[in-house]
């Protein structure tokens, strides 16, 4: 004796409730995986724009660097005392610091 309900048996109703169950906790997987798989992209992705970010400012230093050391070697005077070269005082128009000895003096204008 077959048991019916609704015109069909139980267990055909058994089976398609199954596969419906089936059929959304594989589509709720593949989902969760699509959304790993994206979220993992976004780590890499901020990873690499650290990387690229720092090795930037890396770059930006050192041309700095080069562009302030080359100002005090053309724009540096001879110390008198110890014959090194002074290089300019930021922010002041004529105005020299010997590294070497310490002295201070004036000399040529170093600033527009």
């Amino acid at each position: 004796m077959d048991y019916m309900c609704c015109g069909l048996p139980i267990a055909a109703l058994l089976v398609t409730i199954a596969v419906l169950l089936l059929a959304k906790y594989l589509r709720e997987a593949e989902s969760k995986r699509q959304r790993d798989i994206a979220e993992r992209q976004r780590q890499e992705n901020n990873v690499r724009q650290r990387e690229i970010d720092k090795r930037n400012r890396e770059i930006e230093e050192q041309q700095w660097q080069a562009a302030w050391e080359f100002a005090q070697k053309t724009l540096a005077l001879t110390c008198r005392r110890c014959q090194a070269l002074a290089p300019p005082i930021p922010d002041t128009g004529n105005r020299y610091r010997c590294p070497s000895c310490g002295n201070q003096f004036a000399g040529a204008r170093h600033s527009q």
